[in-house]
């Protein structure tokens, strides 16, 4: 999942690569331009770098064509290697990048799909990226007759509220005994760390059971919570809002009634919380639609190429912090949401007809309880 979330980001990032001066300069025919996109996680333990080109076609070829062809996108030969350097300054481990194939880009558009080549190196939650190190990338493209290069250092210092705790469950319902009134669960980052821009997004899980079947189905259910521009310092904090409303009338928007569905059971809330390091801010904002009818725009990038040559895109970093809400625990305590939500989702007036029921131990012998 998280893969597919990284190349999200890239293909955002290369839809909106756009030229550096205010006046537009085009490479002549046939030149070919460099785009490297690396994002760097700490909390992930595979990374990737994608180097591909990008030229004006020889005036002939149709460029959609040319942009079915997998091979015209790729360099003959590419090396990276990525250098960590601790906090003192000293050399950390070196990084040698070996490509692979991936199959998750969409098939819906002009160039090829699904399959792309990309450039990854490993490493293991006993030994992740180093939050206070640099890492500093060289590409040797076709034997060293290009080099880009670029470095970052990953973020760091995100710290959650008391939402984040164990025992702590969401809440997403008024006070009181009335079914179909709602409140906003706030998820408060005391600390934003060195992030320039912070992104929230909440996965809602439930499971599937039909009728006279013993198999079961998994889903997921995606909330936006907003994007915001952060000013790290000391003092820096972020909130977001998770509405109860909303909630509710999303899944009722995506759950379809069926009268073939015996019950559905609801798994649990991923919180995702994602900081972007100052380059991949910068980057993320200059690629956005220009709003001027000029259309100009500035071209960021904090990537160095061979003189004579051109580089569009960024070496930047990110890091998620992940909190798993899950439905039911070991004991009581553990509530992925409390129990007036639980039976919101089960009896309340928005999604009361979509057959879920509780597990949770604390809600037996109620008439929403799958016991």
């Amino acid at each position: 999942m998280k893969n597919t979330l990284i190349f999200s980001v890239i293909g955002l990032a290369l839809t909106f690569l756009t030229s550096c001066k205010d006046k537009i300069d085009l490479v002549g025919a046939g030149q070919e331009s460099a785009v490297v996109i690396g994002i760097l996680d700490q909390s992930e333990t595979s990374h990737y770098v994608k180097i591909t080109r990008t030229f004006i076609g020889d005036g002939v070829t149709n460029s959609l064509d040319i942009a079915t062809i997998p091979d015209s996108s790729y360099f003959d030969q590419v090396d990276i290697t990525i250098q960590e350097v601790l906090a003192n300054g000293s050399q950390g481990r070196l990084f040698t990048l070996h490509d692979t194939i991936i199959q998750n880009k969409d098939e819906n558009g002009v160039f090829y799909a699904p399959q792309q080549k990309v450039y990854v190196f490993y490493t293991t939650p006993a030994a992740p990226l180093l939050a206070d190190a640099t890492y500093k990338m060289t590409a040797k493209i076709d034997g060293g007759r290009i080099i880009v290069t670029g470095q970052t250092q990953l973020v760091s210092g995100l710290s959650a509220g008391t939402w984040a705790n164990s025992n702590a469950s969401l809440k997403l319902t008024a006070n009181g005994n009335a079914l179909g009134e709602y409140a906003t669960q706030s998820l408060n980052i005391p600390s934003v760390g060195n992030s320039y821009k912070m992104n929230g997004k909440v996965r809602f899980d439930y499971r599937e059971y039909a009728i006279g079947m013993t198999d079961s189905t998994d889903h997921a259910i995606w909330f936006n919570l907003g994007e915001y521009d952060i000013i790290p310092g000391a003092n820096t904090s972020q909130t977001f809002t998770f509405s109860g409303e909303t909630f509710y009338r999303t899944v009722k928007d995506k759950v379809p009634v069926s009268s073939s569905i015996e019950k559905r059971i609801y798994l649990g809330f991923d919180v995702q919380i994602t900081g972007a390091s100052r380059e991949l801010a910068n980057y993320i904002e200059v690629s956005k639609p220009s709003s001027s009818l000029a259309q100009n725009k500035p071209k960021y990038t904090n990537l160095t190429i061979t003189e004579g040559h051109s580089v569009l895109g960024i070496f930047g970093a990110r890091y998620t912090y992940s909190v798993y809400k899950p439905a039911v625990g070991i004991s009581s305590i553990t509530q992925g949401m409390d129990k007036k939500s639980r039976r919101e989702l089960c009896a309340g007036p928005i999604t009361g007809t979509l057959s879920f029921c509780s597990q949770h131990a604390l809600d037996n012998p109620e008439p929403w309880s799958c016991n």
